[in-house]
């Protein structure tokens, strides 16, 4: 996940990463660790890292809020790092659900014309 923002970045591609499982400052020490400066990315433009608990919000909640951080940041790139994390608050066809809204919207929804 590290490599493929930071390639992104190094192209010249806004990357965004939603982080469910560590903190903040937990992913970017663990980016630092393999030589990798998310927050010099941040500061220029190229990154934008955003964590929040699973347990905050619904699983609707959580894609709307993706889907908002999509259209405002507008990255090419995007990773979520442990979806399996958003597993846990709801029943398991309510994160099948969500994971086919997310696929449906990746899909279609984020792709941007050549």
């Amino acid at each position: 996940m590290t490599n493929f923002l930071a390639g992104g970045v190094a192209a010249g591609e806004r990357s965004l990463l939603v982080g469910y499982e560590e903190s903040r400052g937990q992913l970017i020490r663990n980016a630092r660790s393999w030589g990798v400066d998310f927050e010099t990315m941040e500061a220029e433009g190229g990154l934008k890292v955003v964590c929040l608990y699973p347990e905050a919000q619904s699983l609707p909640d959580h894609l709307l809020m993706i889907r908002q951080l999509v259209e405002e940041f507008k990255p090419d790139r995007l990773a979520i790092d442990r979806l399996s994390a958003l597993e846990r608050i709801a029943p398991e066809t309510g994160f099948r659900e969500f994971l086919i809204s997310l696929t449906s919207f990746v899909q279609n929804g984020f792709r941007r014309p050549l």
